[in-house]
C-alpha cells in the first residue's frame, strides 16, 4: 500500500490524489510509500532493519488543496476516466463563479450572450411600452425575454454538469492551481446592472421621442362633425309615484364664459371652483378629473395676489397633506406636487378631440336630483351641482359610448372598484330640460334637473 507524503494517509495503489487532503500523488511520493510487509532476508546476509511508522503527526495539507477538497475529488474522478457528479451550486451560482474562477473563455461563450439578450429584449420592452408601438413589437420583445430565459436554463444545466472537466482542462489537473478573486463576480455583477439600467432608459427615451400624439378614439358618428347647436330632448318617462317637486333647483354656479362648447374647449368649470374638472397630462396621456373634496380627502384653496391658486389636499382623519396644486392665473395650467413640494406632473385644459368618446352637447350641463333614490344616482355623483360634459359624467370619466338608436345612449362609467354601464336620455321633466338614468331592465331610476 502507498501513504500520502502530506498527511500519512493510506493510498490506493492507482490514487493520483489523497482522498483524505486532495494533494496529488506523485511517482516519488509513491516511490516513499511504505509497504505492508518487509522484504525477505537473504541467505546469510543480516537481517535488514524495520522500516519506521510515518511520523505524527502529519505536516498539515497545502491551503489551496484544503480549500478546494471536493473540486479536487471531481478531478480525481476525472484523472481516473469518471464523470463526477452535477454540482447544484453551479447550477444556480455559475454566472459568478466562472467569474470567482477566472474561467473568462467559457463565460464568454455561454453567460455573456444570454445576459446581452436580456438586455435587448428589456429595451425594446420599455421602447415598446413608452413609444405605445403595435403589439407586434411588445410579443417580440417578450418572445425574445423568453428565449433568453430559457438560454440561462439550459447554460446553467450544462455548466453543472460538464464545468469540472472544464475547470480541469483550465488548471492542468491541479485543484492547487484553480484561481480565485472575488473582485471578477462583484464586477460582473455591477455590470449586468448597468446595463439592465441603461437598456430601460434608453429604451424609454427612445420610446417617448417616437410615440405619437395623443389620439383618443371618437366614434364616427362625432368625429369630424360640428356639435349640434340646438338640443333636440326627447321625452323622460316619469318614475312610478314620483314625489312633486318642493324645492326650487340650486342656484347655477357654472361659469360657461370661459367654457364655451367648441372644438377647443369643451368642459364645464365651477366659477367658485375654477380648478376642478376635467385636465390632460401631455407627459403621460392621460386624462384626469379633478373632483371635490370627499371622505378620503379634503381640499383647501388660497388665492394668491397674481390671481392663481394653490389648492392643498389632506387626509381629514389627521390633517397631514399629501398632495398640493397650483392653478395659473390664467386657469390654463394645473401643476401637481406632492405632500413636499416636489414636482410630480402638469396638466393643462382638454380639448375635444381628446376626448374619448363624448355625449352630444344636448347632454352638457349641470343637473340636480328631483326624482328617485337608487344606489346608482350616488355612483353619478352629489344631488348638486351635478355635471356632465364632454369628459366626465358626474365625478368620473366616462367611455365607449354607443347610441342605442331610441333616444338613449350607454356608455362606461370609471367608478371605482370596477366600473360599470350607464345608460342615460335627455327629455324633460315639468317643461325644464332634465336627464333621466335607466336600470338594466330600461326603466327609468332617477331623474336630474337640467340647470344649465
Amino acid at each position: 500500500m502507498k501513504y500520502c507524503q502530506y498527511c500519512g494517509a493510506q493510498l490506493e495503489e492507482d490514487a493520483k490524489f489523497c482522498s483524505g487532503c486532495g494533494a496529488p500523488v506523485t511517482d516519488a511520493g509513491g516511490a516513499s510509500a511504505q509497504s505492508g510487509a518487509p522484504a525477505p532476508a537473504q541467505p546469510g546476509a543480516p537481517a535488514p532493519a524495520q522500516p519506521a511508522a510515518p511520523a505524527q503527526p502529519a505536516a498539515p495539507a497545502p491551503a489551496a488543496a484544503k480549500k478546494y477538497r471536493g473540486i479536487a475529488a471531481q478531478f480525481e474522478a476525472i484523472a481516473a476516466g469518471k464523470r463526477p457528479k452535477a454540482s447544484t451550486f453551479t447550477f444556480y451560482y455559475g454566472f459568478y463563479q466562472l467569474l470567482y474562477h477566472k474561467s473568462y473563455r467559457l463565460f464568454k461563450y455561454t453567460y455573456l450572450p444570454c445576459s446581452l439578450l436580456v438586455c435587448f429584449a428589456i429595451f425594446l420592452l420599455f421602447y415598446a411600452s413608452a413609444a405605445q408601438a403595435s403589439g407586434a413589437l411588445l410579443t417580440f420583445s417578450l418572445l425574445l425575454m423568453l428565449i433568453a430565459m430559457i438560454g440561462f436554463v439550459i447554460v446553467s444545466i450544462w455548466m453543472c454538469r460538464y464545468y469540472p472537466q472544464e475547470l480541469y482542462k483550465q488548471v492542468q489537473g491541479n485543484a492547487d492551481n484553480i484561481p480565485a478573486s472575488l473582485l471578477p463576480p462583484i464586477l460582473g455583477g455591477l455590470a449586468l446592472v448597468a446595463l439592465v439600467t441603461v437598456a430601460i432608459v434608453i429604451g424609454l427615451a427612445a420610446g417617448s421621442v417616437s410615440a405619437p400624439a395623443a389620439e383618443p378614439t371618437v366614434p364616427d358618428s362625432i368625429a369630424g362633425e360640428p356639435l349640434p347647436a340646438e338640443p333636440q330632448p326627447t321625452a323622460v318617462p316619469a318614475p312610478t309615484e314620483a314625489p312633486a317637486v318642493t324645492e326650487a333647483p340650486a342656484e347655477n354656479t357654472i361659469d360657461l364664459s370661459n367654457a364655451i362648447p367648441s372644438d377647443e374647449e369643451c368642459w364645464l368649470a365651477p366659477a367658485d371652483q375654477p380648478w376642478l374638472g376635467a385636465w390632460y397630462c401631455e407627459e403621460e396621456y392621460s386624462l384626469m378629473v379633478f373632483e371635490e373634496s370627499s371622505a378620503y380627502i379634503q381640499y383647501e384653496a388660497a388665492q394668491v395676489s397674481d390671481g392663481s391658486y394653490q389648492i392643498y389636499g389632506s387626509d381629514p382623519r389627521d390633517g397631514i397633506i399629501s398632495e398640493i396644486y397650483e392653478l395659473s392665473a390664467d386657469r390654463t395650467t394645473l401643476t401637481q406636487k406632492d405632500g413636499a413640494g416636489n414636482y410630480v406632473r402638469t396638466y393643462r385644459r382638454p380639448r375635444y378631440a381628446e376626448a374619448y368618446t363624448p355625449l352630444p352637447q344636448e347632454f352638457w350641463g349641470v343637473y340636480t336630483h328631483v326624482e328617485g333614490s337608487s344606489y346608482t344616482s350616488e355612483q353619478c355623483g352629489p344631488k348638486e351641482n351635478f355635471i356632465v360634459d364632454a369628459f366626465r359624467f358626474g365625478n368620473c370619466r366616462y367611455q365607449e359610448l354607443s347610441d342605442n338608436g331610441d333616444g338613449t345612449y350607454t356608455f362606461y362609467h370609471i367608478v371605482p372598484p370596477e366600473g360599470g354601464y350607464l345608460t342615460v336620455s335627455t327629455g324633460t321633466y315639468d317643461g325644464s330640460p332634465a336627464l333621466a338614468l335607466y336600470d338594466d331592465a330600461g326603466n327609468v331610476t332617477d331623474v336630474y334637473l337640467r340647470t344649465e
